[in-house]
């Protein structure tokens, strides 16, 4: 996305050639309404994806809302399995899988994050 600094760099090193008879200020004016056409899509382009990561977010808090009644609702069946398997292995994984799969949500988590922040920085680079 071109900023006003770089704008007017470019305005400033303008030097059209005025002996072929064109209109300057009529070409001057098309360019300046494409870019503005440019700036105005990018902006209703940055809305949609805002727009779109509050609905994710929003879905997401819902849904991981009504999951988690769920789960505290309904009986466990590890309890279940537990009792009928005899590997000590296989029961070790059961009787600690809330704790599994719990870290790999968070490990799910800090990966969105990451993808996010590596996303926000390549919609705004820094100006060095």
């Amino acid at each position: 996305m071109i900023n006003d600094n770089e704008l007017d760099n470019m305005l400033r090193d303008y030097n059209p050639e005025t002996g072929d008879g064109r209109d300057i200020i009529t070409d001057l004016e098309r360019r300046m309404d494409a870019v503005d056409m440019v700036k105005k899509y990018q902006a209703r382009q940055m809305g949609q994806l805002r727009l779109r990561a509050k609905i994710a977010f929003a879905a997401g808090m819902v849904m991981g809302c009504v999951l988690m009644i769920i789960a505290n609702l309904l009986p466990s069946p590890t309890e279940i399995i537990t009792v009928t398997t005899t590997s000590p292995l296989l029961n070790g994984l059961i009787e600690n899988i809330h704790y599994i799969l719990g870290s790999m949500c968070i490990m799910l988590m800090l990966y969105g994050g990451h993808g996010m922040m590596s996303a926000r920085e390549h919609m705004n680079p820094k100006n060095s």
